[in-house]
């Protein structure tokens, strides 16, 4: 995002104090933040996609973006996530407990969410 934010988006926050809404479709399965990836956190990666099972991930996330002036996150498409995940379709528990998991830590991060099926 460089060509966009050449100075980073905490120069362009703490210049203009705008607040920022981010949106957010799925997971692909090579995120950075999964260990399957070298990453710190543990994600379900499965049939393309991939999914935070950690409520640490989202409180991690949460505090560094509220540093850049994130007030909304958006989980869009809930819909792919559910129908095209095996597991999704058979734990009924694992939808839940994503869904409580980025709540309580927007929550606590004093952020607002929106979650969208589309």
């Amino acid at each position: 995002m460089e060509e966009i934010f050449p100075n980073g988006i905490n120069y362009l926050f703490n210049e203009t104090k705008w607040r920022i809404a981010a949106h957010n479709r799925w997971f692909a399965p090579e995120t950075d933040y999964a260990t399957q990836n070298g990453g710190d956190y543990e994600f379900l990666i499965e049939d393309g996609l991939a999914l935070p099972l950690e409520e640490r991930f989202w409180d991690d996330l949460f505090a560094e973006s509220r540093k850049w002036g994130l007030f909304m996150y958006e989980q869009d498409w809930l819909w792919w996530q559910w129908l095209e995940m095996t597991t999704t379709k058979t734990n009924v528990l694992l939808g839940r407990e994503w869904m409580m998991q980025f709540g309580r830590a927007a929550e606590r991060a004093g952020l607002t969410v929106q979650s969208l099926a589309r």
